[in-house]
């Protein structure tokens, strides 16, 4: 099975179709956005696509290094700031980074222990800062 995109009005990325390519003789079908969206629309709800798939002790791993990174740049940072330094931190300690998995895991930290961390501009920023009890 493949997808395919189809424009529907000429230099416009907002007017386009989707198109699902069976594998076997069947007709094309056209998907809508949304069942095809859904998988991406979690992750920028933040919402971990990995849910209970990462251990707690990793989880809670990441978590500390997230607030170490906050702390040392004054309670709050952008969110790649924070991945970046993570990155430098686990490279120094001699740990193998894989950037998409580890940006990944860093987000569902921060989602799963949200009592420690705030979104000081509101829900949909990527400015991360450190909650009031843990600055």
């Amino acid at each position: 099975m493949a997808f395919s995109l189809e424009r529907t009005k000429a230099r416009d990325p907002r007017y386009v179709r989707l198109i699902r390519i069976h594998a076997d003789s069947r007709a094309a079908t056209l998907e809508t956005v949304t069942s095809f969206c859904h998988p991406f629309a979690c992750r920028e709800q933040g919402i971990s696509q990995m849910a209970h798939t990462t251990p707690k002790q990793v989880l809670e791993s990441l978590a500390k290094d997230i607030a170490a990174v906050l702390k040392s740049m004054g309670g709050s940072a952008h969110q790649n700031m924070v991945v970046d330094c993570i990155a430098a931190m686990k490279r120094q300690r001699g740990e193998a980074v894989n950037p998409p998995d580890l940006r990944n895991k860093i987000i569902e930290a921060f989602e799963q222990y949200r009592d420690w961390f705030v979104r000081p501009f509101g829900e949909g920023s990527q400015r991360w800062a450190l909650a009031g009890d843990f600055a």
